[in-house]
């Protein structure tokens, strides 16, 4: 089962239809919502999320990433990516710092900073803490931010 989530009621409605016109109706479950407003789905029963420029569209990131680490299975995986670039009065906007607190939720597998945005392939298992760096999966680490 695919859940579909997107806080505009009109893109929901466009997977909707696109699904049924090619048979994947059964299994994708379209919802608007916030993806800091999640609930519904069961804690520990995803196995990816994509979160593509998802939180630089909404002010509640924490609350975001705290669902996303939720829903994760136990070696469930997430990629997530900002927009780099945004004002500083902007409460979408995800700053250096905040987009390395966000990842110190998460063990980061890959990242990588470009010109224009940041975005990292994580997991829920964190089993190096708050420290600021995640291993890679060759136990290489990388900073919170992709270097």
């Amino acid at each position: 089962l695919v859940h579909a989530v997107d806080f505009d009621p009109k893109a929901i409605a466009h997977v909707q239809k696109k699904a049924s016109r090619h048979g994947y109706g059964r299994w994708i479950s379209p919802r608007a919502a916030s993806a800091s407003e999640i609930d519904f789905i069961e804690s520990g029963s995803i196995d990816f999320v994509l979160a593509e420029g998802l939180l630089c569209c909404m002010k509640d990131h924490e609350g975001a990433v705290r669902q996303i680490k939720r829903i994760l299975k136990p070696n469930g995986r997430a990629f997530l990516s900002v927009i780099k670039f945004g004002r500083e009065d902007d409460p979408r906007t995800v700053s250096k710092d905040e987009w390395a607190s966000l990842l110190a939720e998460f063990r980061v597998l890959e990242g990588e900073e470009r010109a224009v945005s940041r975005w990292a392939l994580v997991t829920s298992s964190n089993n190096r803490g708050n420290t600021g760096d995640s291993e890679i999966g060759d136990g290489r680490t990388l900073d919170p931010v992709g270097r």
